[in-house]
């Protein structure tokens, strides 16, 4: 756990992440905030319970969110099976397929969620990108 907590501050201040919009206003992310799988499946954050999430908010032409796949590939290879899961929330508008794309050149390996027009939008609004939030396992906001 001290490795998840080091890595948590190395990401976030590699992100110069600003805090959430709903951070401030919200301890849970409600079950009904969904977003929308690659191949078009509805998903939240509740079908996660039990785990702790690292959800990190990007976007395909942001040269930082690139920049931290491999880190949170590798703690998504490394603590997946330890109730432990990353998930990408993309917030790039009308661009699935590009975001396919990247998807397999980067080689993401945890889950890649798409939030343009879905309810999970609401509460993940940030001034900075990328932003990574810790979820825990009862989808209390860390």
């Amino acid at each position: 756990m001290i490795c998840l907590s080091v890595i948590l501050v190395v990401s976030t201040v590699f992100s110069c992440a600003a805090k959430p919009v709903f951070a401030a206003t919200l301890s849970k992310i409600p079950d009904e905030a969904t977003a929308i799988t690659l191949d078009g499946k509805t998903v939240s954050i509740a079908d996660h319970r039990g785990k702790l999430i690292f959800l990190t908010v990007w976007r395909t032409d942001c040269k930082t969110c690139l920049l931290e796949i491999p880190l949170l590939n590798r703690l998504q290879k490394e603590y997946s099976s330890e109730d432990f899961t990353v998930i990408g929330l993309s917030v790039d508008r009308g661009k699935n397929e590009f975001v396919s794309r990247v998807v397999e050149k980067r080689y993401i390996s945890y889950p890649v969620w798409l939030s343009d027009g879905q309810p999970l939008s609401r509460y993940t609004r940030t001034q900075y990108l990328p932003t990574l939030f810790a979820i825990g396992p009862e989808g209390e906001i860390l």
